[in-house]
């Protein structure tokens, strides 16, 4: 089944590493610039299937799901704006997959990262 509009409810904005140069130090930092803003559908995975996915890619914790976006890649990561209801969250990147081979949706397996 496609996915469908009422499911996307999460607002996340997906972003890519940028390496920089600080001034003084001359140390790499890494600083992410926005690549775009989508709507999505965002789950957290259920305790036994956690545990698979520990078993194969280490500490998937979420499964997002977005329309086709061309160009995403698992170095990249979204990060969901704090709304009245909620606090702002961090998504890093496991494994993207094109849900159906169609083009049409895009299923990410990621790992909520906390401050």
């Amino acid at each position: 089944m496609a996915l469908r509009a009422g499911q996307l409810r999460h607002r996340l904005e997906l972003q890519r590493a940028t390496a920089g140069i600080t001034s003084g130090t001359g140390k790499p930092t890494e600083t992410w610039a926005a690549l775009d803003v989508v709507w999505a559908s965002v789950e957290a995975i259920a305790g036994s299937e956690r545990y698979a996915e520990l078993q194969r890619q280490g500490v998937v914790t979420h499964v997002i799901k977005i329309r086709y976006w061309s160009g995403l890649t698992s170095k990249d990561r979204a990060v969901e704006r704090p709304t009245p209801t909620s606090t702002e969250k961090t998504y890093r990147f496991h494994a993207i997959l094109d849900a159906k081979g169609r083009r049409a949706e895009m299923e990410i397996h990621a790992e909520e990262q906390h401050a």
